[in-house]
């Protein structure tokens, strides 16, 4: 995932943030004409999905790229004396 994309699905994360804090929550809910609860509810559920499904590729990248540990040895070194 490319960083612009990244930058714009972290700012509609913030949004949720702050929207969903108690300042701000009575200004945009249950006040018409500006009622936006349902909208914001399939914001919420949108932004889940997207950042899910950016999560699997994020993590099977990330586990490639990780070192693999090394196995241990099945044998013994053989004794000289």
């Amino acid at each position: 995932m490319n960083i612009r994309l990244t930058n714009q699905i972290n700012m509609v994360g913030a949004c949720i943030n702050v929207a969903n804090s108690k300042d701000y929550v009575g200004v945009w809910t249950g006040n018409p004409p500006a009622d936006f609860t349902t909208d914001f509810t399939q914001l919420q559920t949108d932004y889940a999905s997207v950042t899910a499904k950016a999560r699997w590729p994020m993590a099977r990248a990330a586990a490639q790229a990780m070192p693999k540990p090394r196995p241990k040895p099945r044998w013994k070194m053989p004794r000289l004396f």
